[in-house]
Order: structure tokens, then sequence, then C-alpha cells
């Protein structure tokens, strides 16, 4: 009871935020490779705008508002650390400060209906699937339950919007058939609309590989 209040009273401050300071959302969502993406999302657009960005493993319905509120170390079972996100909440509703142009938050799904909690709370403007697979399995029936409910970020999508998808997982890729929003879809298959080629391996360089990528305009 006490951890519905607290969610409650999180995604009502969260979407407040949201509201007063209309930040550009890329909500990024898969079963595997969130995090990874995330940060380099949040690395290309960071260097042009002022941007945020989920903290560690914040993406559940309590997790996503303290990412928009830009509370950095979880707040556990500490009552003052709860109490300090809250003024900080607050003191962004009532007082004028700087909030990110951008906010790049990921969207993790457990149970039937959690992304459509996650998108009540924070509806992205460029929605990013990076994979389907069975991570969770044991709370939907199969994949496709799975696929049905990370697909829901494609779904809210309008239609001058951006959906990215991965080409090279299927029920990621199927994904653009839910959305009205524009379609990119990267991989490693000839069909992406950005195609990544590994031209050569380099296990001991800290870089890895070197790799082509080709887009529709470009190379």
């Amino acid at each position: 009871m006490l951890k519905l209040t607290v969610q409650n009273l999180l995604a009502y401050l969260a979407k407040k935020i949201l509201a007063k300071y209309k930040p550009k959302i890329i909500g990024i969502t898969g079963s595997v490779g969130k995090s990874s993406t995330k940060e380099a999302v949040f690395l290309v657009v960071n260097q042009k705008y002022f941007s945020g960005k989920s903290e560690k493993s914040f993406n559940g319905e309590l997790g996503l508002p303290l990412s928009i509120i830009g509370i950095k170390n979880d707040p556990q079972k500490n009552i003052f650390a709860w109490i300090k996100v809250v003024l900080k909440a607050l003191h962004l509703i009532i007082f004028k400060s700087k909030y990110p142009e951008i906010l790049v938050l990921e969207y993790g799904v457990d149970h039937v209906g959690d992304m459509d909690g996650l998108l009540a709370i924070a509806r992205p403007n460029i929605g990013v699937i990076t994979n389907i697979g069975i991570s969770h399995y044991e709370f939907f029936q199969n994949l496709e339950a799975i696929a049905n409910e990370k697909g829901k970020i494609a779904q809210a999508l309008k239609g001058d919007e951006t959906l990215i998808i991965n080409a090279d997982n299927r029920s990621a890729f199927e994904q653009q058939s839910k959305t009205k929003a524009k379609v990119i879809s990267y991989g490693l298959v000839d069909t992406a609309n950005v195609k990544t080629e590994i031209i050569k391996e380099q296990l001991q360089s800290p870089f890895g590989a070197h790799l082509k990528i080709t887009t529709p305009t470009r190379q």
C-alpha cells in the first residue's frame, strides 16, 4: 500500500515537471541493450542539447519518475532520501530551474500492462526498440505477448514523430506495423535504413572493430 502511494505521488510529480518544462523524450525499450543504447544516445544528443538520462536501472513505475526528477541514486528504504526526492520535485515544479531539453529514458516492462503505466507518465517523441526476446518470460504467456507489451511504445508515437527499430530482430522489426510515426531501421541486414558492416575486427584494440555505416544519404 505504501509503495503504491509513493509510486502514484512520484508519477504525479513527474508529469507536472514534464508539463512545465516540455522536454523532448527519447524512450528506449527492449529485452536487452536498453542501458548501453541509452548511454550511446545520450552521448550523442548531449553534445548539442542539454540532456538528461535514466540513471542505473531506473526504468519502471518507480524508476521512471526518479529519472524525470533527476535522481541519480536509489533512495531505497531511507525515509529522508525519499523526502529529498519529493522536495526536489516540488522545487522543479514551483520554481523556474534549468531542466534538460532532452530526456533519454529507459522503459522496462516485467508484466502485462507495465508499458501503459510508463507511457501515462512520459510519452516519448522518439521511440527506440533494441530487440524483443524472452526476458521476464515467466510473466508473459509467450514471445508474442512480450512483443505486444513492448510494441505499445510504437503505438504511442504520433505521425510527425519517429520510431527506431532493430532490423536484425524480427519481433522488433514487426512493430513498425503498429505505428503512424516515421520508421528508421538499423542493423546488419541489407534492408536496414542504417546498415552497419563490420570491416575488420580488432579484438586487441579498445575500439573492438572497424565499421562501415551506410545511410540513405551517405556512408
